[in-house]
């Protein structure tokens, strides 16, 4: 199954407890096996996948969307290796949400059928 289906297929439930926590939605997640447990369960078509494989397309999704690789690397929330992440403390909140926000639309078009307008 491609990508896309992928992205259709879970697109038709609700991830949000499955994102922001655990299977209640309430409590914290302890760990990503819990994640795709859940995933697992709620799409039973789609368990060939890690969610290493998520987070590759997400990454080499926002690259073509023009996003830098170090806002790549901080939305992945990769250690920033040597003087830059011992010197630099910006936290890159807003340009981390504005990252996340584009891979929302860019995903969101995908689902509709349509490309997104970069």
């Amino acid at each position: 199954m491609g990508r896309l289906a992928i992205v259709k297929e879970l697109s038709s439930h609700t991830l949000r407890p499955i994102v922001i926590g655990a299977g209640n939605g309430r409590t914290p997640s302890t760990g990503f096996s819990t994640a795709k447990l859940l995933l697992d369960k709620l799409t039973p078509k789609l368990t060939d996948y890690t969610l290493h494989d998520l987070r590759r397309t997400f990454a080499t999704g926002l690259a073509k969307l023009g996003v830098t690789g170090t806002m790549i690397e901080r939305c992945l929330n990769h250690t920033v290796p040597g003087v830059a992440g011992i010197y630099n403390r910006h936290a890159y909140a807003p340009e981390m949400a504005a990252a996340w926000k584009l891979w929302s639309h860019h995903v969101a078009s995908l689902v509709k059928g349509r490309q997104l307008d970069t």
